[in-house]
């Protein structure tokens, strides 16, 4: 077996400033500033070289300390220099900031060369004013065909990593900005609080202290103290310039949800799990009051001091307010027909905002005590909300993945923001707007925050296709492409266009994967509610759907004669089917855990399928009887191929790498290591001689099939999820934000 990493022959030949120190690369554009040689240093700016190779040497060194990424160094050098917002050099500057994330996460200079380039390119005209050298990109390098689907809205500012690298699943439960826009507030799942430096994406302290999850935040009138609230039932105050902890409020019983500090910094208010709130003294940290008429847990809770008044919202669909001095109830704000999540008080105290499992939100008169509109526009839960401070604009974020901007008077959208995405349910959590209203931002269970410029939400912004795609799969003449989606649909597309031309739905969930015939005829699809579905290719009319698995199914893989199919489920079986008359013909046992994937030979006789077990088999379809178990990756397998010949099977684990297998004697011949998460899929090309690989580290890798080396690494916004070739050895890969059409260069 040969064990292959990276080959060193396709490094980028280029040296023009590989001379440059640390000192150089930090200050040769201050010099060029203060020198007042403006000419040059606009030439430096927009000089490719000089843009990888100051991000390259200094990544290193910034991450080695946990400072500030180098792209972020970079992007301060644009501030020494006067430029027009429509100029080329704030074009440069954005597509930095808005892709540091990306940039500062690349591992090598060649893939942080071709990930730049792309990124470069998605702007038109862009890549015409850049110096880009012929020695500028590795050989080969990758180069998208169309759009690609992770291209920011040009409100998208930047994107906040919570930890490096991003942990999955690891929720933004609550953000804050403060009163002097400056400064940006995290609450979460990891029980802390992380202050952030809004203009350059620095993180300024981790306050730490809490035992459980930081559910809420809020910060004073003055800026000066910061509120958490915790599932480990209490509150804390922290002094703002320093991170120290002021002081513990204990009191609560059960998980405490969200929290707020009156606008004269006396009083604050909690909202809890225990179905109560309670109004503490800020000083003394003790209850004035205890509110208990909510028969469910208190999600979200808003003070206004002048008006005296307190709202809450709460699971057993009400919002109340209640007399801050007294605790009396004024209000019992009846409407939603769901879980209310937060909610939100204007700065006049004229009205309430309510937001609510049942997709909407809602706005309340204070006066009257009733609705006055309903603001619909969400397709899922909506988990947040907040006001402008002059009252004339309404922030939400849903698990729908957008945040959307309302006109507070009329009720009517303004503009929806996507991009920040994530493969959870819970979606975006948490909101918040800036003093001035020109900044939002948006807190993710995927660990991450998004900032937003929202003097820019409406600029023109379109995007293509569906997002979370599982799984994709082309026809023999790769005019025809297949996707499945967390959103329950499958789409055709036509390759050459790049665009959808057919939306088929009909499946109860999650479609987890897909496939198409060879003359691309039949389309099969393979979902969470434990059935296929077989559509005809060029109506998308539902032919029939198979029943019998009795788990989710995951994968479905037809013959090259397109007369037999093959399922991959949960209930730790395969299934072969006729595809015409969709009779089950065998089921497939030997599995111990989940099946995750199964692909046919292309003389259609062997079937292989990659389980959680860990293992592969290989089936004989003519018999239904196992022929070979192929043992060696240390966790799941999740993927698996076979190659043009039907000689080799490509696997894919979640021990991040790839095996390449002799289908006759079980025998490992390449072991592919370089990702560093999860490897999702892979895919042979047509002549056999490349291997792509698809990865939750966010890249997509192509390797030498016969060395078994890394020819070219591509970083996108997202984790990846499946790839394939194309008859015109184009390669379309698809994850989080989409799908990818990718050509090597």
């Amino acid at each position: 077996m040969i064990q292959a990493t990276v080959n060193a022959q396709h490094k980028i030949e280029n040296a023009n400033y590989t001379s440059f120190d640390e000192y150089g690369l930090h200050h040769l554009p201050r010099h060029l500033a203060r020198s007042g040689r403006s000419a040059p240093l606009t030439s430096l700016l927009l000089d490719f070289d000089w843009l990888v190779t100051k991000m390259y040497k200094l990544g290193a060194t910034q991450l080695m300390y946990d400072e500030l990424g180098a792209t972020q160094l970079l992007i301060d050098d644009y501030s020494l220099i006067p430029f027009p917002k429509d100029s080329v050099l704030a074009s440069v500057r954005q597509t930095l900031t808005q892709n540091s994330r990306i940039l500062d996460h690349c591992e090598e200079v060649e893939e942080l060369a071709n990930t730049l380039y792309t990124r470069l390119s998605q702007r038109e005209g862009l890549l015409e004013s850049v110096t880009i050298r012929s020695t500028s990109l590795p050989r080969p390098y990758i180069l998208p065909f169309h759009p690609l689907p992770d291209v920011p809205h040009p409100a998208h500012v930047r994107t906040l990593a919570m930890h490096f690298p991003a942990v999955r699943h690891e929720s933004v439960y609550d953000c804050e900005i403060s009163p002097d826009g400056q400064t940006v507030i995290t609450a979460l799942q990891d029980t802390t609080l992380k202050l952030w430096d809004i203009a350059t994406g620095a993180e300024l302290h981790t306050l730490s202290g809490h035992q459980e999850a930081v559910r809420g935040c809020a910060i004073s009138g003055n800026g000066r103290i910061i509120l958490s609230a915790s599932a480990d039932h209490t509150l804390k105050a922290w002094d703002t310039a320093t991170g120290a902890e002021l002081g513990t409020f204990e009191g609560h019983s059960d998980a405490v949800n969200a929290c707020a500090i009156s606008s004269d910094g006396v009083l604050v208010v909690s909202a809890s799990a225990d179905h109560t709130l309670k109004i503490w003294d800020i000083r003394s940290r003790e209850i004035l009051l205890t509110l208990e008429v909510h028969t469910d847990t208190v999600n979200g809770c808003a003070i206004h001091a002048a008006k005296g008044f307190i709202v809450s919202a709460s699971s057993d669909h009400t919002l109340r307010l209640w007399d801050m001095a007294t605790g009396a109830e004024r209000l019992r704000l009846v409407g939603h027909k769901g879980v209310v999540s937060d909610c939100a008080i204007s700065p006049c105290g004229d009205f309430i905002v309510s937001a609510s499992d049942d997709h909407l939100l809602k706005i309340w008169d204070v006066a009257a005590g009733t609705e006055r509109a309903t603001l619909r526009g969400h397709t899922d839960v909506v988990n947040a909300c907040a006001i402008s401070l002059d009252g004339q604009l309404i922030i939400s974020v849903s698990r729908d993945d957008t945040l959307r901007v309302w006109d507070a008077d009329t009720g009517a959208e303004r503009a929806m923001l996507s991009g920040h995405r994530s493969w959870t349910q819970d979606g975006l959590l948490s909101c918040a707007i800036s003093q001035d209203g020109t900044l939002a931002v948006s807190g993710s269970v995927d660990d991450t925050l998004a900032l937003w410029d929202l003097t820019r939400c409406h600029e023109p912004f379109s995007a293509t296709g569906h997002a979370n795609v599982w799984d994709c799969a082309a026809d023999a003449s790769g005019s025809i492409l297949v996707t499945s989606s967390v959103d329950g649909t499958v789409q055709v597309w036509d390759v050459d266009g790049g665009k959808v031309r057919l939306t088929l739905t009909g499946h109860a969930g999650s479609v987890d994967g897909c496939a198409v015939s060879r003359d691309g005829s039949t389309i099969v699809s393979a979902s969470v509610d434990e059935t296929l579905k077989v559509w005809n290719g060029n109506t998308g009319a539902e032919r029939f759907t198979l029943t019998g698995h009795t788990g989710r199914v995951n994968g479905c893989a037809i013959s090259p004669d397109g007369r037999t199919l093959v399922s991959a489920s949960d209930d730790h079986t395969l299934k072969v089917w006729d595809l015409a008359t969709g009779v089950e013909r065998f089921t497939l046992t030997g599995h111990e855990e989940d099946v995750l994937d199964c692909a046919i030979s292309p003389d259609g006789r062997l079937a292989v399928s990659a389980s959680f077990d860990g293992t592969l088999r290989i089936w004989d379809l003519t018999t239904g009887t196992e022929l070979i178990v192929l043992e060696d990756h240390i966790e799941d397998v999740v993927g698996c191929t076979f190659s043009s010949d039907g000689m080799l099977v490509i696997s894919a684990s979640h021990d991040a790498t790839l095996n390449v297998w002799d289908v006759e004697t079980g025998d490992v011949l390449l072991r592919l290591d370089g990702h560093t998460d999860w490897v999702n899929d892979s895919a042979l090309s047509p002549d056999g001689t490349l291997i792509a690989s698809v990865s939750n580290d966010t890249t997509v890798r192509v390797w030498d099939t016969r060395s078994g080396d890394v020819l070219v690494t591509l970083r996108v916004r997202g984790e990846l999820n499946a790839c394939t070739w194309l008859s015109s050895g184009d390669l379309v890969v698809v994850g989080l934000h989409g799908v990818y059409f990718l050509r090597l260069v």
